[in-house]
C-alpha cells in the first residue's frame, strides 16, 4: 500500500488530475459567488422598480378619485 501511494505521488499524471480538479472547483466557486452577487443586485433593482410602480399606480388612483369641482361625470 505504501508503494502504491508513493508511485501515485511520483506519477505526474495524478498531479495533473488533481490540478484540474482544483481548477474546476475554483471556477465553480467563482461562478457561484458571481451569480449570488448578480441575483442580489437584480432583486434590489426589481424591488425599486416595483416601489416606483406602486407610487405611480397610487397617483393614478388618487387622480381618478379626485373631486371634479362639484361635477359628477360618473354615470
Amino acid at each position: 500500500m505504501k508503494n502504491l501511494i508513493k508511485s501515485y505521488i511520483n506519477n505526474e499524471e495524478g498531479l495533473v488530475t488533481i490540478e484540474w480538479v482544483g481548477i474546476a472547483a475554483v471556477v465553480v466557486l467563482a461562478a457561484t459567488v458571481i451569480s449570488a452577487a448578480v441575483m442580489h443586485s437584480a432583486q434590489a433593482t426589481a424591488a425599486a422598480v416595483n416601489a416606483q410602480q406602486v407610487v405611480v399606480q397610487g397617483a393614478e388612483s388618487a387622480a381618478a378619485n379626485a373631486p371634479t369641482g362639484g361635477l359628477n361625470f360618473n354615470p
